[in-house]
């Protein structure tokens, strides 16, 4: 067949995009179609009204846009342009501008609240996913009632490899995290410091007590395995305080914990000025928690109230590891039982057995 256009020669000239699509439009359309569920249905309900406006211009090879998206829950401006190259690869550098859009009614979550960002994204884009670096500013997020501001995410993305430093600085919290994550299956690892110069728990909402108490830390972690169950490596938890004033409150200068998922039995020792732990046997992280949240119970009777177990439903979870504890007697452990009121209620050795 002779005659017919080239498709890659073939370019687009659209100078003045516009859309507009009212609020019951959309959900019309999604309800006609078995595939969308109730969440995205849900979603773009609360988007409301769609007006769009933009343009577009290029080719398959290469191309330029932007889009200015207007809703019910707020605005986001986009500029992109794209450059295809050899075997399906393609550069692409694109902007994004998040103008208050309220993320809560986009999540479904009440606590969650409005967001404005800044968004600039430069890299190569493959059938293995995408290559390059991503930068995000956020002026303004809130969460629980608290408006966290000044917030900046830099990181270079390899597929669900990512290295780079996450940090926000603001009155109430001030904190930096750096190292690498991956995330691609089967090769779960992280090597990750995090420093809190500083965080207000009262003042971000996280709890109802403990106002004009500040806690800060530094904590390092390196872990790698098959799966979260199964992971290997170390953690530190280093410098920590929580203080009001310059004396009130807690310490704590150590607590390390070196695990191994992989080897059978598996194992977990954890060293700390105030305890010492080991945990043997064939265990799911999922087990653990409730099982050691009911522990703590018996020995402070204090923190009842704070961690408030379902011993009902632990009584049916199915443990199969052993537990040994050690609570140190020396002047940090009196500071921390002081502080939560709680005399110890064991011996200052216990081994606990958790059966099948």
């Amino acid at each position: 067949v002779k005659g017919l256009p080239d498709m890659k020669a073939a370019t687009v000239d659209l100078p003045n995009l516009k859309i507009d699509a009212g609020a019951r439009l959309l959900p019309e359309i999604l309800a006609h179609i078995p595939s969308i569920g109730e969440k995205q249905r849900r979603i773009v309900s609360e988007v409301g009204a769609v007006h769009v406006t933009g343009s577009l211009h290029g080719s398959l090879d290469k191309a330029e846009g932007t889009l200015d998206v207007a809703t019910d829950i707020g605005r986001v401006l986009l500029a992109a342009d794209y450059t295809a190259l050899q075997h399906g690869n393609a550069s692409i550098k694109s902007t994004a501008a998040i103008e208050t859009v309220d993320a809560g009614k986009l999540s479904g979550n009440p606590e969650i609240g409005t967001v404005t960002a800044h968004v600039e994204a430069s890299g190569n884009l493959s059938p293995r996913g995408y290559k390059g670096q991503i930068a995000m500013i956020v002026d303004e997020a809130s969460f629980k009632g608290y408006h966290y501001n000044n917030a900046h995410v830099d990181l270079d993305v390899d597929g669900k490899n990512l290295k780079g430093q996450v940090s926000i600085d603001d009155e109430n919290i001030g904190v930096t995290a750096d190292g690498t994550v991956n995330m691609t299956k089967g090769e779960y690892a992280c090597d990750v410091n995090v420093d809190i110069d500083r965080l207000n728990p009262y003042a971000l909402g996280l709890t109802k007590k403990y106002e004009g108490y500040r806690l800060s830390g530094e904590f390092y972690a390196d872990l790698a395995g098959d799966d979260v169950e199964s992971m290997d490596g170390r953690a530190e938890l280093s410098h920590l305080r929580f203080l009001k004033g310059d004396q009130e409150g807690v310490a704590l200068n150590h607590l390390t914990l070196m695990a191994s998922g992989s080897s059978m039995p598996q194992y977990i020792m954890v060293h700390s000025d105030i305890f010492d732990a080991q945990i043997n046997g064939n265990y799911r992280f999922k087990d653990i928690v409730p099982s050691v949240r009911h522990i703590l119970t018996d020995i402070f009777p204090a923190l009842h109230t704070e961690i408030n177990p379902d011993k009902k439903h632990l009584a049916e979870r199915r443990a199969n590891f052993d537990l040994r504890l050690e609570i140190k007697e020396n002047e940090t452990t009196n500071a921390w039982l002081k502080f939560i009121k709680s005399p110890v209620r064991a011996v200052s050795y216990t081994h606990l057995t958790l059966p099948t």
